[in-house]
């Protein structure tokens, strides 16, 4: 005896089968965007992350300066300025990069300090696109720096 399908079970498994794709093709349409705001913020973060093991390992303060000018964060030196050898990570244009809690007049540059015992001193950053929002968290206390996902931008 052959067994077939009923229209009515070939109707539920397409059913099935296009709900699943709808709510698929709805996510992977949003990743490209939250990726590429999740790689500029993750290389801010290993900036940051970077000045905070020289600090830990060198026993000197390091600080990292977002210089709003230019869109680019960097380590500086002791002395205050930046060589070729310390970090230096420019940010899009089309990503704007404010202080969480803070008000900065546009020409003020942004500062963090690294301090040898691993502790960090600067306020958290948010970082909008066009349609998505992420922050960077300073743990002030444990000097560990997290990306969180934040509210989209209306």
């Amino acid at each position: 005896m052959k067994r077939c399908f009923t229209i009515l079970e070939l109707i539920v498994t397409i059913s099935i089968i296009a709900i699943v794709l709808a709510l698929a093709v709805g996510r992977i349409g949003k990743v490209p965007g939250v990726l590429a705001l999740r790689n500029q913020v993750d290389h801010v973060r290993k900036t940051m992350v970077s000045a905070r093991v020289r600090a830990v390992a060198s026993g000197i303060k390091q600080t990292v300066v977002f210089h709003r000018e230019d869109n680019k964060f960097f380590i500086e030196d002791a002395n205050g300025g930046v060589n070729s050898a310390n970090a230096e990570y420019h940010v899009p244009k089309d990503i704007n990069i404010v202080l969480s809690n803070r008000e900065l007049a546009p020409e003020d540059d942004m500062t963090y300090f690294f301090y040898p015992d691993g502790t960090v001193e600067g306020y958290d950053l948010l970082f909008n696109s066009a349609k998505y929002s992420l922050a960077l968290k300073f743990s002030k206390l444990t000097g560990n720096i997290s990306i969180e996902e934040q509210e989209p931008n209306p």
